[in-house]
């Protein structure tokens, strides 16, 4: 059930998270919030491009602070053409 009021949006623009890869279970990856639509922000992960961009909901579980996969023993994927 949908809550009647959206979640507070404290998110910014260019903001880095670890954010889930739609792709692949189980890995993170480094993005930057480059669009921000009232409860929504938009991800973009580094090294990619528009094509790849996720929409998500700010109290989603597929979004992290930098961070938590080094706290949570989560797998973060470096960014595209970083070693």
């Amino acid at each position: 059930m949908q809550a009647s009021t959206p979640p507070y949006n404290g998110f910014q623009k260019n903001m880095k998270l670890e954010v889930a890869d739609p792709r692949i279970v189980d890995i993170m990856c480094v993005a930057t919030v480059v669009g921000i639509l009232g409860p929504r922000i938009r991800c973009r992960f580094d090294g990619t491009d528009s094509a790849n961009d996720v929409w998500h909901l700010v109290d989603s579980k597929q979004i992290h602070p930098v961070g938590w996969c080094e706290g949570n023993g989560g797998r973060l994927q470096p960014p595209v053409g970083k070693v």
